[in-house]
């Protein structure tokens, strides 16, 4: 497992990327969750309203579909 200060994307900017790929939810949610997860990062959810929160180190963000029309991911930090 590699160290935290060993990556140059925080969570923020890792995340901010797959949205600029405008991948559907499911791709990046998988692509979020398995790169939080390979930096010792925590995955909780999806809660009751979908969204699935993921903490790495300092930094948590909130994944979620905001539109049930349009398949895209979608963040807030």
């Amino acid at each position: 497992m590699r160290a935290l200060n060993d990556d140059p994307l925080g969570l923020d900017s890792y995340l901010m990327l797959l949205r600029k790929q405008r991948h559907s939810y499911a791709q990046g949610l998988l692509l979020a969750t398995t790169w939080a997860k390979d930096r010792g990062g925590i995955i909780d959810g999806p809660n009751e309203d979908g969204v699935t929160s993921i903490t790495v180190g300092e930094e948590q963000a909130h994944c979620f579909l905001l539109f049930s029309d349009i398949d895209r991911f979608y963040f807030e930090t």
